[in-house]
């Protein structure tokens, strides 16, 4: 099974309409569109959210976690709820590997919200390799969510 449709499985298996934003993704990456990269960006962007809240829900991140830093105006962060998938796995010698994964994750954030400039900065091999690391980061965390189930 090639990486591609394994993430759709898993997607498929929390909620068969995230296969659409992530089919959505890839097509608009495969585009002649000239506004391609933005819809790509969108459409991970709304998978990667849709993702996290039904993997972090926001009632269960509370009963988990009270931190402070947790929360922004009384939502948890995204940090929190990478943190709250991963509290499984986030211990001993791998501890120090799920906190470097979930700073790269956020930076994923960072990337994602270029969308809202006029002009995206990325080219075509540069979104790709965006698309295989982010393909990457979704399985690992559904992968943590289906093992825990």
């Amino acid at each position: 099974m090639q990486a591609a449709d394994a993430l759709q499985t898993l997607l498929a298996d929390l909620d068969v309409n995230l296969v659409q934003l992530w089919q959505g993704a890839n097509q608009a990456l495969d585009s002649s569109n000239v506004d391609r990269s933005r819809h790509f960006l969108i459409s991970l962007r709304e998978l990667f959210t849709h993702i996290l809240d039904q993997l972090a829900p926001g009632e269960q991140v509370r009963a988990w976690t009270a931190s402070p830093e947790h929360f922004d105006k009384g939502r948890p962060t995204r940090k929190a709820r990478l943190l709250f998938i991963c509290r499984d796995i986030n211990y001993g010698p791998f501890s120090t590997f799920v906190q470097k994964d979930i700073e790269s994750v956020l930076e994923f954030w960072e990337i994602l919200n270029r969308a809202h400039q006029v002009a995206i900065p990325f080219t075509q091999r540069q979104l790709v390799a965006f698309k295989i690391r982010m393909e990457g980061a979704l399985r690992l965390l559904l992968v943590i969510w289906r093992l825990g189930k």
